[in-house]
């Protein structure tokens, strides 16, 4: 019984902080068209994960411009509490209901839209790059968003891959390097990458990229001349 009271007190307690932090997100937001940036960056990630990056999301954001970094780094930076042990299934499904009833995403949700909404910088490097690499270490999907930002955030994910030693991120960062990769480059320190993807990947896709890169880098180091 005193589990019970204690366990529906945090819930409760959970409840009225998820309330004040959707009521303290709000205020000062950038507004574009007369909707603020968190509507603009939920959109932008369902319109751009599986299609054009050109669309009208990616517009307002990059209207908006470098006054939506300072809350795109914030809201970006969110990590989800550490619940206890017996508790994190309950207090998550607790927070989802209530962001469903406002009508508003998720602080895990507008994280990964966050970090996302960076590619929409994507022609203006010295603004994304730098706030996803340091977003890296704790946040993977922050590698997705590098990925499609090209040959221009290279150098932080071959950083990121050399030193990981989790494998599910070095597999992470092999795809959002391989799939993304520009036909005209001829970085060699993509190398190692290269043929640790061709020997470990299990998509045929994406080690049929990475043959067809390394074959315009080093070709002397492929036993079979790839398809094109």
């Amino acid at each position: 019984m005193r589990m019970r009271t204690k366990a529906m007190g945090l819930l409760l307690l959970i409840a009225a902080s998820a309330w004040l932090a959707y009521l303290l997100a709000r205020p000062g937001e950038p507004t574009y068209k007369g909707r603020p940036l968190s509507y603009w960056i939920a959109r932008y990630e369902t319109q751009s994960m599986d299609g054009p990056d050109d669309n009208d999301s990616g517009d307002a954001i990059r209207a908006i411009g470098t006054n939506a970094v300072p809350f795109l780094r914030r809201w970006a930076a969110y990590n989800p509490p550490a619940w206890p042990p017996w508790l994190p299934r309950t207090a998550d499904r607790v927070i989802y209901a209530i962001y469903g009833l406002l009508g508003v995403v998720s602080q895990a949700e507008r994280s990964d839209a966050a970090i996302f909404a960076f590619t929409a910088f994507r022609t203006n490097a010295e603004i994304a790059v730098p706030e996803l690499t340091r977003l890296l270490k704790d946040h993977p999907m922050a590698i997705d968003a590098l990925g499609r930002l090209g040959n221009q955030a290279l150098p932080p994910l071959l950083n990121a891959w050399s030193n990981s030693v989790d494998q599910n991120d070095r597999w992470r960062i092999q795809y959002a390097v391989v799939i993304n990769l520009k036909p005209d480059v001829r970085d060699t320190n993509l190398v190692p990458l290269l043929l640790a993807t061709i020997n470990q990947s299990r998509q045929q896709s994406v080690r049929t990229a990475a043959s067809n890169a390394l074959f315009q880098i080093a070709p002397n180091l492929l036993t079979n001349t790839p398809p094109q």
